[in-house]
């Protein structure tokens, strides 16, 4: 028989469009995968819109090419600019010194502040051993640790 003189049966138009619908979520839902693993999510959602809009007109046999090609891309490109050279996500990410947070937290009194009566520590240790007769413990030169709970 000759393609010619074939005639189908009646097919449903929803059920068409149903598994184009499936085959195009399929080819996208792989290169927006492969984006997502690879830290390119940009390139991953164009891309995958591309293969799933291919797959849906095309059906496997134009989008399944279409989702190697594309995965290749992504996989080119994130040997070539990795992700660490894309700025971040969010500013809060970015590494900051510990003391830019610490400081508005400082205790008044602190070995490396003004005391509020004015005095330093080696002032009111001096004034501690006149009155009592011998000095206080000195302060550890280092933070205390830090404990587990």
């Amino acid at each position: 028989m000759l393609w010619a003189q074939f005639q189908g049966q009646n097919v449903d138009p929803a059920a068409v469009i149903l598994i184009a619908g499936l085959v195009g979520l399929f080819c996208g839902a792989i290169t927006l995968g492969t984006g997502m693993a690879l830290k390119q999510p940009t390139l991953g959602i164009i891309l995958g819109l591309v293969s799933g809009g291919v797959g849906f007109l095309l059906g496997c046999c134009g989008g399944l090419p279409t989702t190697v090609l594309s995965c290749l891309i992504i996989i080119v490109v994130a040997q070539v600019l990795p992700a660490s050279a894309a700025p971040a996500a969010v500013q809060y990410a970015q590494e900051e010194e510990y003391d830019a947070y610490a400081r508005p937290f400082k205790l008044p009194g602190s070995k490396f502040d003004e005391t509020p009566s004015g005095m330093s520590d080696r002032e009111r240790e001096r004034r501690h051993e006149q009155k009592y007769g011998f000095r206080p413990r000195p302060r550890r030169t280092y933070p205390p640790p830090e404990s587990d709970f």
